[in-house]
């Protein structure tokens, strides 16, 4: 999932971008690529209808975000696609963001019919630093610290404060490889790899600016 995507975002829509490995991904033999499908423009209400699949209104999501700190989450009596998975003996994995609630341990992707959870639970953070400094307008401060966090079952959260520096693309990638590299492939597996990109704050790989530079 790539998170804040436009629609027209892509090189097949225009021109002017450059995006091969969206194209070779949305054009391979095995992608089921859907044409008039629609999303919410905001976080939460699109991830909550993708886990549920139900409209945003219909789980309590339709008004906007999850802010940082906001204990809120979408309500536990509706099963999760992921929980749905496990009880059809998937394994189901979560890497990257999560945004559907986080102040309460029943909100947890581990409590929500995912095995494994690597990423941030928040709307955004930053792309190196995995911080989510952001100013929260209800309490009129500025809400700092890590978001960057492992579940490995049963809502156990640990911090990784290991991973300063590394854009979160990347780092996203190497532990959803990593993953399924240890996957038992005896079994069969769900798989959802959330990206951050291109989600504000807007942070690029160096890779990246080297090549917006060149172009």
């Amino acid at each position: 999932m790539a998170d804040d995507l436009g629609f027209n975002d892509l090189d097949w829509k225009d021109s002017t971008l450059h995006t091969p490995n969206l194209r070779n991904l949305a054009f391979h033999k095995n992608t089921a690529l859907m044409t008039n499908s629609y999303v919410n423009q905001l976080c939460t209400p699109t991830r909550s209808a993708f886990m549920t699949g139900y409209y945003p209104f219909r789980v309590g999501t339709q008004a906007g975000v999850f802010l940082h700190m906001e204990p809120a989450g979408v309500p536990t009596m509706f099963p999760f696609l992921s929980e749905n998975m496990r009880q059809l003996d998937y394994s189901t994995y979560l890497v990257g963001k999560w945004h559907l609630g986080y102040c309460k341990k029943e909100f947890l992707p581990t409590n929500r019919g995912f095995d494994y959870f690597y990423g941030f639970y928040g709307p955004q953070t930053g792309y190196f630093n995995h911080s989510a400094d952001q100013y929260h307008r209800e309490l009129k401060r500025v809400v700092k610290g890590l978001d960057l966090f492992e579940e490995v079952g049963n809502g156990k959260s640990v911090p990784d404060f290991s991973q300063n520096g590394v854009y979160s693309t990347d780092l996203f990638t190497d532990v959803a490889m990593s993953v399924l590299d240890n996957h038992n492939s005896t079994k069969p597996f769900f798989m959802f790899l959330s990206y951050q990109a291109v989600h504000p704050p807007l942070q690029v790989s160096h890779t990246s600016a080297q090549y917006i530079q060149i172009k």
